[in-house]
């Protein structure tokens, strides 16, 4: 039995025959012929087709350590003479495939990596509608590389793949969803997004707190379009989420909260304590949205009233009270019971809360 090393010394034969028994014997070993992947890759090009059926079979064998062989492998994906051989089991393209399948998730980037290649874009995309993807660095540095200036038909058809795969694809689809220089893929990816429903909302509400704001941004987008259209239930379950987006550092991010919260008509219990913060927002547009949005939750005017004279008499931030004035005001006749509160807020220290007063 031959060792590893003399397993891939023998891969550079010049015998086809002691080149083909290495590539399998080195399959046998699995994972632990890691070392050997690039002289196997190399096979895959050899001038004999039953040493590059070996090779192919053997990087199946190695699995996700074979991962350096992913661009070779795509590459075996399109055969000479223009014939599409990869649904063939027999064939190297039949066999690429099963062995990019073992790779799986890893696989992704350099599958994605041979998209400007039409032909190899429907073969490659093919083979990745099987892979269930995964968010990692490289994987979104391959999406984000689809978004370029020019590459619009290989971003297109990426997208189209990544709406089959249902949650997994969501942190992926944020970011065709936060490409705000391709409206119609942006269009695209958060109809995707909506289309997996309330699925899609546990991705999303992780998104709320990525370092990137355009993933924040469309993630709260997206659940507003999920609450308004698809499950108000869903969105309703994340509503501490939401209300830690109130915090965010981007005004954009806490509108969108607000409006998402906003949405949740059939829930709004949940939704109003989170609403009440916003109202003390720095930003004047935070704080207006939140009021607007409690009135128009607000199934009982009355208690609405009720719960804001409670705010206006609490150790609430300025800002706060003086929201809680203003929806009192839009409130009408429903408030009339807060009139001795305001007229004790006449007289408050902050000279805007007695100023909405």
């Amino acid at each position: 039995k031959l060792s590893l090393a003399e397993l891939t010394r023998d891969l550079e034969s010049s015998s086809a025959k002691r080149r083909e028994a290495a590539a399998h014997g080195l399959g046998q070993l699995g994972a632990k012929a890691k070392k050997a992947v690039p002289q196997l890759a190399e096979l895959l090009s050899d001038s004999e087709e039953r040493v590059q059926l070996r090779a192919a079979r053997a990087l199946g064998k190695i699995g996700p350590a074979a991962l350096a062989a992913v661009p070779a492998l795509a590459l075996c994906l399109k055969q000479t003479g223009g014939k599409d051989r990869s649904r063939d089991e027999t064939s190297v393209a039949g066999v690429a495939v099963r062995a990019l399948k073992r790779i799986g998730a890893l696989a992704w980037p350099g599958l994605l990596g041979v998209f400007d290649d039409e032909d190899l874009r429907r073969r490659a995309a093919r083979v990745l509608r099987s892979i269930e993807p995964d968010a990692d660095e490289k994987t979104a540095a391959a999406v984000d590389r689809l978004l370029d200036v020019g590459r619009e038909a290989a971003a297109e058809a990426a997208l189209a793949v990544l709406a089959k795969h249902g949650p997994a694809a969501v942190p992926l689809l944020l970011r065709f969803a936060a490409a705000d220089d391709a409206p119609e893929l942006q269009d695209q990816a958060e109809e995707a997004i909506e289309a997996i429903g309330k699925d899609a909302v546990p991705g999303l509400a992780s998104a709320l707190k990525e370092g990137e704001v355009d993933l924040r941004l469309s993630a709260a987008r997206s659940l507003g379009r999920i609450a308004r259209k698809v499950s108000q239930r869903a969105v309703a379950k994340v509503c501490s989420r939401l209300e830690d987006a109130l915090d965010d550092d981007d005004v954009g991010v806490r509108l969108l909260a607000v409006d998402t919260l906003a949405a949740l008509t059939e829930y709004s219990s949940r939704a109003e304590p989170a609403l009440i913060t916003a109202l003390g927002d720095t930003d004047s547009r935070v704080g207006l949205a939140a009021v607007m949005a409690l009135l128009d939750l607000a199934t009982d005017r009355r208690a609405l009233a009720k719960r804001m004279v409670e705010v206006l008499q609490s150790k609430e931030l300025e800002f706060t009270r003086v929201g809680a004035c203003m929806v009192l005001m839009h409130l009408g006749p429903s408030a009339k019971e807060s009139v001795s509160a305001l007229l004790k807020a006449v007289e408050d220290r902050s000279t805007e809360v007695r100023e909405y007063a």
